[in-house]
Order: C-alpha cells, then sequence, then structure tokens
C-alpha cells in the first residue's frame, strides 16, 4: 500500500483526475461509457487497495453537477463495481474495514479538498473520515456557505428557493439534506435556530427548519438530541462567525484600520483567532 505523505498526496491527485471524469457520467451514453472504460482501466493497472480506497471516496465525496440525482450516480458506481467484481475484486474486499494507511489516505482527501469543494455536501458527513481541528473549521465554513445561498435564493412570498446563479435551488437543498447524516442535519437545525433574527431572518429560518423536519428529523429529537463533541464545536465555530457580537467585533476592527495607514493585517488576525477558538474549543469539550 502507499507510504509516505508525499505518495498519498500523489494518490489523491489520481483520485482527483478520475473524479473529473466521473463527473461528467450524466452528460451522455458516451460519457457514461468513458467513464467507465476509464474506472475499470485504473482498476486493472493498480493495486487492489488504491482502488479500495478510490471506491469509498467516489461513494462519500461525489462530485455531481446540479440537477443530477444522487441516485444515478450510486447507480453509476454500482455498474462500475459490478464490471470490476468480473475480474477479482470480490464484495467482501471492497466493504471490508480501511487499514490505518488507507484511513490516512481518506482523512488526507477530506482535509485537502473539504475548503476546496464546499458545495459537496457529504464532507459534512463523519462516518468515512476522522474529525480533526482542520474539519471542523473547514465543516463551519461548509455550513456558512450554504445558509449564505439559502438566504440569496429564498423566495418569502412563495415560501422557496428559487436557485439563484449563486444560490440554491429548493430541489438541490432536498437532495443535499437527504445526503446529510441525521446528527448533521439536527446540526444545521440548531445552528438555524440560533441566528433567527439576526444573520436570517424569521420567516427563513422557519423554512429551513420546516425542511430538515421533512426530511425524517423528528422535531423534538431536533432540539434535545445530544450531539457528538466535533458537531458541538462546529456549532459554537458557525455560531460565533455569524452572531452580532463577533460582526461587531469585527466592525471595530475595521474601524481601527481606517484610521490607522499602516497595514493591520487584519484578515490575519482573524484567521488565528478562529485558530486559537477552534483549538480551544477542541480541547475544552474533550476534557468533559
Amino acid at each position: 500500500m502507499i507510504k509516505g505523505k508525499k505518495n498519498r498526496k500523489a494518490f489523491i491527485e489520481e483520485i482527483s483526475g478520475l473524479q473529473n471524469i466521473v463527473a461528467n457520467f450524466s452528460s451522455s451514453d458516451q460519457h457514461y461509457a468513458n467513464g467507465i472504460n476509464r474506472l475499470i482501466e485504473y482498476a486493472q493497472s493498480n493495486q487492489k487497495e488504491k482502488v479500495r480506497v478510490l471506491l469509498r471516496i467516489l461513494n462519500a465525496f461525489p462530485q455531481v453537477k446540479s440537477g443530477v440525482k444522487r441516485q444515478d450516480y450510486k447507480s453509476f458506481l454500482l455498474d462500475f463495481e459490478t464490471q470490476i467484481s468480473k475480474v477479482g475484486f470480490a464484495d467482501e474486499f471492497l466493504n471490508d474495514e480501511l487499514n490505518e494507511k488507507e484511513q490516512k489516505i481518506i482523512d488526507l482527501y477530506r482535509d485537502q479538498n473539504i475548503t476546496k469543494k464546499l458545495r459537496i455536501i457529504e464532507f459534512l458527513n463523519s462516518d468515512i473520515a476522522n474529525p480533526s481541528q482542520h474539519s471542523s473549521l473547514g465543516k463551519s465554513k461548509m455550513i456558512i456557505d450554504l445558509l449564505q445561498r439559502l438566504k440569496t435564493s429564498y423566495d418569502h412570498s412563495g415560501d422557496t428557493l428559487l436557485g439563484a446563479e449563486l444560490g440554491i435551488s429548493f430541489e438541490d437543498f432536498q437532495e443535499d439534506l437527504i445526503a446529510l447524516e441525521e446528527e448533521k442535519r439536527i446540526l444545521i437545525f440548531r445552528i438555524v435556530n440560533s441566528l433567527r433574527g439576526g444573520f436570517l431572518k424569521n420567516e427563513l429560518s422557519s423554512f429551513i427548519c420546516q425542511e430538515i423536519i421533512n426530511s425524517g428529523i423528528d422535531e423534538n429529537k431536533a432540539h434535545r438530541e445530544e450531539l457528538s463533541d466535533e458537531s458541538k464545536i462546529i456549532e459554537k465555530l458557525t455560531v460565533a462567525e455569524k452572531s452580532d457580537e463577533f460582526q461587531r467585533s469585527r466592525e471595530i476592527a475595521e474601524r481601527k484600520k481606517s484610521r490607522n495607514p499602516e497595514p493591520r493585517y487584519d484578515s490575519i488576525f482573524w484567521a488565528i483567532a478562529m485558530s486559537f477558538f477552534a483549538i480551544g474549543l477542541w480541547y475544552f469539550i474533550n476534557s468533559l
């Protein structure tokens, strides 16, 4: 199996290249065939362990275009699995528990891509990659991006999402919710309620919470369920970033900067501040 961080990074680049090919599977029958054939060629010419990790990443972090159903993508990957089973890839091997080196690749892939591919909502899930300080910051950024797109798209007159260019459609939002683990849907529910009346208007907050409930989350559970340590950290990071108190602190810093002709490196300050905040929360919660 792949040893060393340099080799793991090279493997991740290989995976990214294959993902770009797979992303076009729904464009035409020819693109579908090209995607399947390219994956089969890779499977036949590489270590079986690499193919197992590749398949896990393709399943966990799907790159699907807007309007493409994730179920169609899963059918595509199932077709690939069926094809490689004919050349010696047993289901037991493909679905077996990852070893330590394989898990390191999964974690590294997540860390390298979580902030680059904000709209792949599955990065919020935690069942395939180990949580870390970096991933908590990245997941907070993802949720903020999602909430911003919801704000851009929300039409209060129709109580729906219009799918503006920089926003999200109602159908895509429903698809995203279904793709999320139950706990991460509850996490977004809690964050939305915390930001209600401030960063998020009450109408939009109610709309989001109702859609989360409609996705199969019991409302009582959404309010009372005990979250994991990771989710508690993400919640605190996200709410702090968008709370009135944090915004006022930023405005004060901006005013001081405008009065001082010398560079204050405000963005660097806030990046460092949020990093220390994340570290502090991580150790505090894990000490409880």
